[in-house]
């Protein structure tokens, strides 16, 4: 995620904001849509996602958002569709401490520069209800749109400054053991915050796209794609590292990942066999299925300068989101 793939390495996982930039570069290898394993399986936002100019550079692995959990009896934020309808119901400011009151405020993770970043974008595509696979990237401060900084302020105000800076590695989905306590009142998170949460939580749940606008979402969706090292042809290994690609992504090893009994680590899949038979054991698994399919999720993808344009402007961007907190000085 953080550095190019090095040339001894065949086969690797990447997330897709830089799979532009990894094809221009030249480490992946095309493919052929007849060499991957049940393609139809695979969500077609999914398949369109890891192709450029109509071929595939990838085998799409694993999705995930930014969900809004709330407490199904919440009947306020379930109708909370928008920026300013959800700050309507949150509020402003409504504590300031790590932990916020029980029932009371928002909790969220911006704590990283690319997740700033990253939200940043989002929030700007959501603003002009316009999907790219190559969105606008502000060359210097000067050019960052206030637009967007205001929208995430937004999000940030109704949380408190320590609880979005907030991160330890150790318990990096700690907000959803908080929230699954009865602190807060929405957590925004990835579905694997699920993972920590108590069944008798997630009975009791209910999530959805985090809005970062008051025009309809363009649901954004990140993903991870399993690339093969444009180097393997030379070293006569395409043949077996398309076979490994394929058992990466394959219905049977990506079931019993996600599927673990004890522990379920609730990863969004992109095959619908898999949502078929996880909803089985885990009726979230249908909710989730039910909320990809009626959303039409399009691949989060920066374009081919997303690796140098995030290491020189992320900083800056989660500075200029936090500048508007309210205990900003």
């Amino acid at each position: 995620y953080s550095s190019d793939p090095p040339s001894t390495l065949d086969v690797f996982i990447f997330d897709a904001i830089y799979l532009s930039y990894f094809q221009s570069k030249g480490f992946l290898e095309p493919l052929k849509d007849k060499e991957i394993e049940n393609l139809n399986d695979i969500l077609d936002y999914a398949v369109k996602g890891s192709k450029i100019n109509g071929i595939l550079y990838g085998i799409p692995q694993l999705g995930c958002t930014n969900f809004l959990f709330y407490w199904q009896k919440d009947k306020e934020l379930k109708k909370a569709n928008t920026l300013n309808e959800l700050k309507q119901v949150i509020g402003e400011c409504k504590y300031s401490s790590l932990i916020p009151p029980k029932g009371i405020g928002l909790m969220v993770d911006i704590s990283g520069g690319t997740t700033a970043a990253c939200l940043y974008l989002d929030a700007l595509e959501d603003i002009y209800g316009k999907y790219t696979n190559n969105p606008p990237l502000p060359p210097d401060e000067s050019k960052i749109s206030s637009w967007s900084i205001q929208n995430l302020g937004q999000v940030l105000r109704m949380a408190s400054t320590k609880n979005a800076q907030y991160y330890c590695e150790k318990s990096p989905y700690q907000r959803a053991k908080w929230f699954c306590e009865g602190f807060g009142r929405a957590v925004v998170g990835f579905p694997e915050y699920m993972s920590v949460m108590e069944k008798t939580c997630i009975d009791k749940i209910d999530f959805k796209i985090l809005p970062l606008s008051n025009r309809s979402n363009i649901s954004l969706f990140y993903m991870d794609i399993i690339g093969i090292n444009s180097l393997v042809s030379k070293k006569g290994k395409r043949k077996l590292a398309v076979e490994l690609a394929n058992l990466m992504a394959s219905e049977e090893v990506m079931f019993k990942i996600i599927n673990n009994d004890n522990s379920p680590q609730y990863l969004m899949p992109v095959r619908k066999s898999i949502f078929n038979k996880l909803k089985n054991k885990f009726p979230v698994y249908e909710k989730m299925y039910k909320l990809v399919i009626s959303t039409s999720p399009k691949v989060f993808r920066i374009g081919v300068n997303s690796r140098q344009w995030l290491k020189l402007m992320k900083r800056k961007i989660r500075e200029e989101i936090f500048e508007l907190s309210c205990d900003h000085k």
